[in-house]
């Protein structure tokens, strides 16, 4: 089972639910190759100042397309014209050192390397891992840890593959996985920004398992790797989670580990059903914590919770499903109604063991990943769907101003990612 491209696993996942609903996710999914347009500029930000990377998606009921797209600032007063980007089949590019490192995708086993030419987006070296066996590249799946080294999990293949972004080569490393393997599933290693956690040498990535018919292990995974040795130090599982994705780093030096939507959505609306949680990993140590586990469909009075987003401080928002607004109890709705604009933003103040719904900002689609700017800033992708059209709008929700989230810019489409490339 591929387990790089997340939405197709969705759409394959929900294939007993609505076909509208099938649709919706397919067609948020993945492309094939990751575009041929060279002299595509996506937007020009001029030859000095802040350049910001944004990939956004547009969806319709036939396809999806990405776009990369440069802003010379993130204010809410700037324009960026999705569709103007460079077109693209793929999702969740990375940027390091100044360059953009775009993922070919479903269907396309490539990374292809992006830089700044006179203010505008220039396509560069195109690597490919086909020769490994790889069929395909997720930027869910990627981590990219220095200069000179970056990992793709290829977890159905029970192995890292070391890349060198400098060279855009293989130096031949793979690190060996099979300590993930499970019988009748197969493992997911997220190694995008919003889920790896680096703490020196080692880098602390959540793990989820998902067995053929797309239902995951009742069990969420902790996988440490030692990036100077390329080896494995530990793999810890813990039967309190499932489907573990993106995690929270706080200011005390704790981590948690939050399940993805998928296995909250489906723990949630089962014939008995889970509460949504998260798993924390203390300051200092490589195993879940036996003590920390937060259940947070309770903090936010019986809902369907996803996700965590670093507030800049002690605590972190989540968002929360408001299923009351479906107004039926049926799964296969409430599943269908989880894509829509259904939910809010908590607020959790670990301190007080408390959580708070900020009742100030419109109503949204559930978005699992954020973007840590180097100077601090936390943003959210907070996406609103037209359900009478289809047609999404991202506005970027700056998460660590001291308050509630502060609105910023707004672009068509989803955006997968945003980055500063100078």
């Amino acid at each position: 089972m591929s387990t790089t491209c997340v939405e197709m696993r969705w759409a394959a996942r929900l294939a007993g639910w609505s076909a509208a609903l099938v649709a919706a996710v397919a067609a948020a999914g993945c492309g094939g190759d990751d575009g041929e347009s060279p002299n595509a500029t996506g937007g020009s930000v001029g030859e000095d100042g802040p350049a910001y990377a944004i990939s956004a998606k547009i969806m319709t009921p036939e396809s999806s397309l990405s776009y990369l797209s440069l802003a010379p600032t993130l204010d809410a007063e700037t324009q960026v014209e999705t569709r103007e980007g460079i077109e693209v089949q793929t999702s969740f590019p990375h940027v390091h050192g100044g360059a953009l490192y775009v993922p070919g995708g479903y269907g396309s086993p490539t990374i292809t390397r992006y830089t700044l030419d006179g203010g505008k987006l220039a396509r560069g070296e195109t690597l490919s891992f086909a020769a490994l066996g790889l069929r395909e590249v997720s930027g869910y799946n990627i981590t990219i840890v220095s200069d000179t080294k970056a990992y793709v999990f290829d977890a159905p293949g029970l192995r890292a593959i070391v890349w060198d972004p400098s060279t855009m080569t293989l130096p031949g490393v793979e690190i060996d996985l099979s300590g993930l393997e499970r019988e009748g599933y197969s493992a997911e290693v997220i190694g995008a920004p919003f889920a790896a956690r680096r703490r020196g040498d080692r880098l602390l990535l959540p793990v989820g398992w998902w067995d053929q018919d797309y239902a995951p292990l009742e069990a969420a995974g902790l996988l440490v790797v030692d990036t100077a040795s390329d080896e494995v130090v530990t793999i810890d599982e813990d039967d309190r989670c499932a489907g573990a994705f993106t995690s929270v780093e706080l200011d005390s030096g704790d981590i948690y580990f939050f399940q993805s939507w998928l296995a909250t959505m489906t723990l949630h609306t089962a014939s008995t059903p889970k509460p949504s949680c998260a798993l924390r990993i203390r300051a200092g140590e490589e195993e879940i914590d036996a003590d920390g586990y937060l259940d947070l469909s309770t903090l936010a009075g019986g809902r369907a919770a996803n996700g965590g987003i670093p507030d800049g401080g002690k605590g972190f928002y989540f968002m929360a499903y408001h299923e009351e607004r479906v107004m039926s109890t049926d799964p296969t709705e409430l599943q269908n109604a989880s894509l829509e604009s259904n939910w809010h933003y908590w607020h959790f103040d670990p301190e007080a063991g408390e959580a708070r719904e900020v009742t100030t900002l419109p109503w949204m689609v559930a978005g699992e990943w954020y973007f840590e700017l180097e100077d601090g800033r936390v943003l959210h992708p907070a996406n609103v769907k037209d359900k009478a059209t289809g047609a999404s709008t991202t506005t970027l929700m700056e998460m660590t101003g001291g308050s509630d989230p502060v609105p910023m810019l707004s672009v068509e489409g989803m955006v997968e990612s945003v980055a500063r490339m100078r």
